[in-house]
């Protein structure tokens, strides 16, 4: 057995210890250790022991090794806590097992395997080195340490993963043009997918439900409401919304995207391929009043004179004073996507907002258009102007403005959340407003301060006032009443066989065990730009994250786990998490268990250092990410993985399982979204580095392997105690408390300052895990600085270490 010795300079041990009461102090803690001063004359050293050398500080600040001037002066023990103090070791209460090693004049130095409360004398200092643990790592530790014992048949299968496949599937992806909403393309997707696991001897089912959404909603009178959305659907409520019945208009079943009212009987509808729909009573018939411009017709806006103007894509203007008999396309002088147009009560001026921060201005009543400078560069979805005239303009990225100077300048109106405002609609000082991510927004001070309001599923994409009632609808068909107590959801009377559906693919590897308990692995196929409808190449948004599913099905599929492995592709991501909400929620068998899900979305971009793989998980899933780190590192180390607790990170399709309960993490190549493409028409192949997306299809495989064939749940944790994060950092968003893992279950863990006053005792539990936030028994934060833990059961000591706090 190595032995250390301790070496004091002879010249410090005499009268100088009355004034041994000083702090520790540190030349630099990263690469001397830890040092005590033990006084202040002229002739007055500093000692530190580093890596089994004694070092000396002088007055002058000169760094020397201690080679003379030195006695030993008793053996050391690297277990044992040291003090110089005046007090006997009988005498420090409640500490027998306390040895005096060393005495000179009226100071002592005694040796003891706890830490002593510093109040027991003004003479009373803790020397170092501190001790080390009988069990573990001694040094910085972020995280668990990474124990799993690789299994050669999972690197086997880790080794097959071939980049050529993965580029294979994302470019006949790609060449579908478009995955958005739905379009014939998709529904092409879907089949090129479920055919594409069936070749690889997966057993595959598809999943159908209604594609349909509310896209607009109106209220000509009191109690009556028309909503309108995909596949030509029409529905109406005459009594408040608490019953909707369907309306069909014969030869329509284009997309219909507006409904606007004037008045109880003039209303106007919108939608694909150019159409214009007419109501003079009310709603009980509709005449087409189409134009010749075949386009994608995405707002409307109208008066009782017969004047009406629509927008759309590309870059489309149309009018008509003659309630759509004739129609005059208006120059535009853009090619972008228009999304929305409204006029102000004289019709004087006009505004209309689309895609690439398009904002148009019309103040001769919609005969001329100009663009005008946008307050922020996004996309805009929608244009309204509130009970003062003034327009207010909302988009992507929780944008929302609005001006009382005719749109010459442009007033930020700050909301709570970063979700895209589809839908604006004011009552005098009530504003509500719709957008993605299943939510909808109030204020009734216009704008002032806002309550945001959490709905099942689906984003928002209409909202309209029935009297003191607000009725929103989006997703699904679904459409919800807000009152000041609840929100009730309405379903409604659509059939589901008179209009399109959407399809969750699901492949299923049976596992030795049964269906029951599975993990899974899942990625959305649909895509979206700023044109949808035409070219939504979705390269990276998310033919990469689907072709890591693919390939991990292709790798796996010839095996026999002991448990069950799924693989879900998905629809409807870009609508609002559609299709992961409706399987969350109406698709999981009830008698199976879902051990976690493993969520990839964008895996293919790099354009930031470092290269890794970003994953996103909250309370309820932080095992599988350790478990996905691990396999990182034991499988394919040259790929880092990012772990970052975040429950607000809720935009893909991993959310809607947390929603649920079921533990589920996101895989994503960076987050904030570091690629200019996503969501955009140039996401297309040539901007990937196809590289990231094999490495990431590594580590997934490793993972479902690890989960499915070794039946691993948690991580594999170290024999001996580890504390981590250390140093623990509370600015870090990942450092949410300081964990001692492995320790014998019925232990405490005690924690005290350097100084030796105690902080707090922690319980361990039957978990042998001990959670600390860093906080004393008086719930007060604990400052930045070097604190002490002992490991006890009972009086016996078990470990003892150091973990450092820095705020």
């Amino acid at each position: 057995m190595m032995r250390d010795y301790l070496l004091i300079a002879s010249i410090v041990i005499s009268t100088s210890f009355c004034y041994c009461m000083y702090p520790v102090v540190s030349v630099s803690e990263d690469v001397y250790g830890n040092i005590l001063k033990l006084g202040e004359a002229d002739d007055t050293y500093v000692l530190a022991r580093v890596d089994g050398s004694y070092w000396i500080l002088t007055s002058d600040d000169k760094i020397e090794r201690l080679l003379v001037g030195c006695e030993q002066i008793f053996e050391y023990d690297p277990e044992m806590f040291y003090y110089l103090t005046d007090v006997q070791p009988d005498e420090i209460v409640g500490d027998a097992r306390s040895q005096l090693v060393y005495k000179r004049g009226n100071i002592n130095v005694i040796k003891t395997e706890i830490l002593i409360d510093s109040a027991v004398s003004e003479i009373f200092t803790l020397l170092v080195p501190y001790p080390l643990s009988k069990w573990g790592y001694s040094g910085v530790q972020d995280n668990l340490p990474k124990q799993m014992k690789k299994n050669d048949d999972i690197q086997e299968l880790v080794n097959n993963v071939n980049k050529s496949e993965i580029e294979n599937t994302i470019q006949d992806l790609v060449a579908f043009t478009t995955r958005y909403d739905w379009t014939v393309n998709c529904h092409q997707a879907g089949e090129y997918l479920y055919n594409k696991l069936i070749s690889y001897g997966v057993m595959v089912d598809s999943i159908s439900y209604i594609a349909v959404s509310i896209n607009s909603m109106s209220t000509p009178a009191t109690n009556k409401m028309f909503a309108v959305g995909d596949s030509g659907l029409v529905l109406h409520t005459e009594d408040g919304g608490h019953s909707w019945d369907e309306i069909e208009i014969e030869g329509v079943s284009s997309d219909l995207n507006e409904i606007f009212f004037v008045n109880s009987s003039l209303g106007w509808i919108c939608g694909r391929n150019g159409t214009v729909l007419l109501t003079d009573n009310g709603g009980q018939n509709w005449l087409d009043r189409s134009s010749d411009v075949d386009a994608i017709l995405e707002g409307i806006w109208g008066n009782s004179t017969g004047f009406v103007c629509a927008c759309g894509s590309p870059g489309v203007i149309i009018r008509s004073g003659d309630f759509g008999n004739s129609w005059l396309t208006c120059e535009t002088g853009t090619t972008s996507y228009l999304w929305d147009v409204a006029f102000s009560t004289d019709r004087e001026m006009g505004i209309a907002v689309g895609s690439d921060a398009t904002i148009l201005k019309s103040v001769d009543g919609g005969a001329t258009w100009s663009e005008i400078p946008a307050p922020a560069q996004v996309r805009y979805y929608t244009i309204t102007f509130d009970y003062l005239d003034r327009p207010w303009i909302g988009g992507e990225d929780g944008t929302l403005f609005y001006s009382d100077d005719g749109a010459s300048t442009w007033k930020e109106v700050e909301i709570p959340t970063d979700m895209a405002v589809r839908d604006i609609v004011t009552s005098g000082g009530r504003v509500f407003l719709t957008g993605d991510f299943s939510a909808i927004l109030k204020s009734v001070d216009n704008g002032l301060s806002w309550e945001v309001i959490d709905l099942p599923y689906g984003f928002q994409s209409a909202c309209g006032f029935v009297g003191d009632k607000v009725w929103t609808g989006g997703a699904l068909g679904s459409i919800y009443l807000y009152t000041d107590d609840f929100v009730y959801w309405q379903g409604n009377n659509i059939d589901p066989t008179d209009h399109h559906s959407w399809e969750n693919i699901i492949g299923i590897i049976e596992g030795e065990l049964g269906r029951s308990p599975y993990i899974m692995m899942s990625a959305h196929y649909d895509s979206t730009s700023e044109i949808p409808y035409e070219y939504a190449p979705g390269a990276d948004d998310n033919a990469s994250g689907v072709a890591s599913v693919v390939e991990c099905a292709r790798v796996l599929a010839e095996t026999t786990p002991k448990r069950t492995i799924k693989f879900l592709l998905l629809s409807g991501e870009e609508l609002g998490l559609l299709g992961s909400a409706r399987y969350a929620i109406f698709n999981m068998p009830p008698d199976e268990e879902c051990l976690g899900v493993i969520n990839y979305d964008m895996v293919a971009f790099v354009d930031v250092e470092p290269e890794d793989l970003d994953v996103f998980y909250n309370d309820n899933s932080e095992e599988l990410a350790e478990l996905l780190d691990m396999c990182g590192q034991v499988y394919y180390s040259d790929l880092p993985v990012s772990l970052n607790h975040d429950p607000d990170m809720i935009y893909s399709d991993h959310s809607s399982f947390w929603n649920v309960g079921i533990p589920a993490i996101l895989g994503i190549d960076d987050y904030p979204v570091s690629n200019p493409h996503a969501n955009r028409s140039t996401d297309t192949y040539d901007k990937l580095d196809t590289r990231l997306a094999h490495y990431c299809t590594k580590v997934a495989v490793a993972t479902l392997a690890e989960s499915a064939f070794v039946g691993r749940d948690i991580p594999a944790t170290a024999s001996e105690l580890y504390v981590y994060p250390n140093p623990f950092k509370p600015s870090n968003p990942s450092h949410r408390y300081i964990v001692f893992e492995n320790i014998p279950s019925g232990c405490v863990v005690d924690v005290y300052a350097i100084t030796g006053d105690y902080i707090t005792t922690i319980e361990v539990g039957d978990t042998a895990r001990a959670i600390w936030d860093g906080r004393t028994d008086m719930g007060d934060d604990c400052s930045s600085g070097v604190y002490l833990y002992i490991v006890r059961s009972g009086e016996n000591v078990l470990s003892k270490g150091k973990v450092a706090i820095i705020r």
